[in-house]
């Protein structure tokens, strides 16, 4: 009478065992995947940081500190000249040419010899 049950019962063991040994390996799995999102989250943040260091880097204002730190003397615009940078405006009339005076003067240009667009128009009158 045992030996008629014996193969039933091997059988049973037989997928106990792998149903245990499949939990187990879905349980590794979760902790895998836990751990590789850890590791995404850590990524990310360390990566927004270093996006901030560079943009901190690449401000204008360091830049010029560095260089003249360095001793080089940065060009400056000669004064009372105008720069004139001629554009063609689109529209009805294409390709007329019109001056466009980007800047004049020392006293208009920005921090970093950049210089603000100014229109003149007819009349002499200054357009910013």
């Amino acid at each position: 009478m045992i030996s008629k049950f014996l193969p039933l019962v091997g059988i049973t063991v037989i997928m106990t065992l792998f149903i245990v040994w499949e939990q187990v390996q879905t349980t590794k799995c979760g902790y895998k995947v836990a751990e590789l999102q850890k590791k995404i989250t850590d990524l990310q943040e360390k990566n927004r940081r270093l996006e901030c260091q560079v943009s901190a880097l690449k401000k204008p204002e360091r830049v010029v500190n560095a260089i003249q730190s360095m001793g080089i003397d940065l060009a400056q615009p000669l004064e009372n000249k105008d720069m004139i940078a001629k554009t063609k405006q689109p529209g009805p009339q294409r390709g007329r040419t019109t001056n466009t005076i980007v800047a004049s003067a020392r006293a208009e240009l920005g921090p970093l010899g950049r210089g603000k667009e100014v229109k003149k128009q007819k009349g002499g009158k200054v357009k910013r």
